[in-house]
């Protein structure tokens, strides 16, 4: 097979892998490493054919076939047919075979044994790892180290390829090596997925000022999303199912690394405190273990206030949950009335809290900064994102509605956050038969009645005509000034309706009158004169 058609920097990116997987000095390793030699010196490896970064082989030995699959971007995701331990002998030497047609063999041995694994001989010196244990049996503080050899091994990519690696390579294959003890999968989970929320964040930040960061933050936004949701899920999971004592230590242990969410670049900022705050209050929420934390983040508060601070607001919205948490929130009602950054988002946790409570006056007391923080929010975010978060809102306080029945709040909000409110506070005052108030919203929205079902406009027009005056007043006068035949006939639509509410109203005089004086006013538009014809109210 001629050499030109692989690419040498991944070979080469390969062969450091492999060099990091394999120690010299574990004899384990250095056997895996002789068979696979022989297996390449002695011609067995057959069919190789390459796909993109994959490398596609069959291995014969004996009489036996293997079929192998060696990823050349990140070797520890290759597969092979066999059911040994990987990586196998046949996935070695069908590396060696690439290698050799790419590089000097012998160089790669010489690099090999003078590169032993400086990680994992740190382990085991310091009793971590005993021969022929498994990355999932070594002990939870460990956990980090694992992560972070496996995420050493995407540090020379970039851009989106980076993120694609994390997600498609390096979780899937971390995931593989949760520990074997029941109880303590949902916390390598959330500290696996943690670990790798932090890492993209801090990627994102160190990559903001790239010309393709656009790109890159799209995706990267992407791969966290799906990584919340993990988070969320085994925090669930171990709230169904809670946690036995013995691992309290565990627990402990990763206050430091979940810290790390709010320390780890200025990405994705929602994303990262939300998740502190859900790890904190419903894993860690240790009275102890809280005041600890609180006092950790005041120095560092301190110091970031010193220094450019860069991560005060994250001190203070961490700070802040704990306060809400312990009820002592009115200086963060002051801070948030006084402030100018808009961080409506990081009031929503403390809302559905309050409502799931049913904590009606703590509740309350929120309303007017809830308001304020939304109103702020408008104006700096673009309208989809109002709009939706908006909805979000208010179905909040909706919930609180309901339970409470509070209406007058509700209709507040409403009222406040106009015109985004206008879809929940429509559907609201149809429902409660509020059709007067109703009537003073659309028009001071100006929405045309075209926008209103002709089935809900028969209903106001039974139960309560007289409000739909004004309205149809409104609309008829904008379509005649349309002045085009479409609008004429409309025009005369809204005539009839408006013939008959008069009628149903008791007040035929208004009714004549108003209808002389149209049709004097514009009887040089002949169009319109013509549609009134046939609309037969002429």
């Amino acid at each position: 097979m001629p050499s030109h058609i692989f690419d040498k920097q991944l070979v080469l990116q390969c062969s450091e892998q492999v060099m990091n997987m394999l120690s010299p000095e574990t004899e384990e390793h250095r056997e895996w490493m002789k068979k696979g030699f022989l297996l390449y010196r002695q011609g067995n490896v057959f069919n190789v054919k390459q796909e993109g970064i994959f490398i596609t082989a069959a291995v014969v030995e004996d009489v036996k076939r293997a079929h192998v699959k060696l990823d050349l971007e990140y070797f520890q995701l290759s597969s092979c047919s066999c059911s040994n331990e990987f990586p196998c002998r046949h996935l070695i030497a069908v590396f060696l075979y690439i290698y050799a047609l790419t590089d000097d063999l012998g160089d790669f041995f010489n690099k090999w044994k003078e590169k032993p694994n400086k990680k994992l001989a740190v382990l085991k010196e310091e009793g971590l790892i005993q021969k022929g244990m498994k990355p999932s049996e070594q002990p939870a503080e460990d956990w980090s180290e694992l992560f972070k050899a496996e995420l050493d091994n995407v540090e020379t990519l970039f851009g989106t390829q980076r993120i694609y690696a994390i997600w498609y390579k390096v979780y899937p294959l971390l995931k593989k090596k949760e520990p074997k003890n029941r109880e303590l999968k949902p916390l390598y989970h959330i500290m696996l997925a943690s670990s790798l929320l932090v890492e993209i964040c801090r990627f994102c930040h160190q990559n903001e000022t790239n010309t393709n960061s656009p790109a890159l933050f799209q995706y990267a936004a992407q791969v966290i999303e799906e990584l919340q949701l993990a988070i969320i899920e085994h925090v669930k999971q171990i709230k169904t199912t809670p946690l036995p004592f013995s691992a309290d230590p565990i627990l402990h242990d990763m206050t430091d690394h979940i810290r790390e969410l709010l320390f780890c670049g200025k990405a994705f900022l929602y994303e990262r405190v939300v998740i502190y705050r859900i790890i904190w209050e419903h894993l860690l929420n240790r009275k102890k273990w809280i005041e600890e934390e609180r006092t950790m983040l005041e120095h560092r508060k301190d110091d970031e206030m010193k220094k450019d601070g860069l991560f005060i607001l994250e001190c203070e919205l961490a700070i802040f949950h704990f306060d809400f948490l312990d009820k002592n929130e009115d200086h963060i009602i002051h801070y948030l009335h006084e402030t100018d950054l808009p961080l409506l988002p990081f009031l929503f946790d403390w809302i559905i809290s309050m409502n799931k409570r049913k904590e009606f006056k703590r509740f309350r007391k929120w309303v007017p900064v809830i308001l304020d923080q939304a109103n702020l929010y408008i104006q700096v975010e673009d309208f989809y994102d109002r709009q939706e978060t908006i909805y979000y809102l208010l179905n909040e306080f909706e919930h609180y509605r309901a339970q409470a029945g509070d209406d007058e709040t509700f209709e507040h909000a409403c009222r406040k956050l106009l015109p985004y409110s206008y879809a929940v506070y429509h559907e609201y005052l149809i429902e409660k038969g509020l059709f007067h108030t109703w009537a003073e919203l659309q028009l001071s929205i100006g929405f045309s009645l075209d926008d209103v079902e002709s089935r809900l406009l028969t209903v106001i027009e039974k139960k309560a005509p007289g409000v739909l005056l004004p309205l149809l007043h409104q609309e008829i006068a904008g379509k005649i000034a349309a002045k085009n035949r479409s609008s004429y006939k409309d025009a005369v639509k809204y005539l009839k309706r408006l013939k008959r509410v008069y009628k149903k109203t008791g007040d035929m005089d208004t009714w004549e009158h108003y209808f002389q004086h149209i049709t004097s006013e514009y009887k040089r538009l002949r169009a319109f004169q013509e549609e009134l014809v046939k609309g037969k109210l002429m």
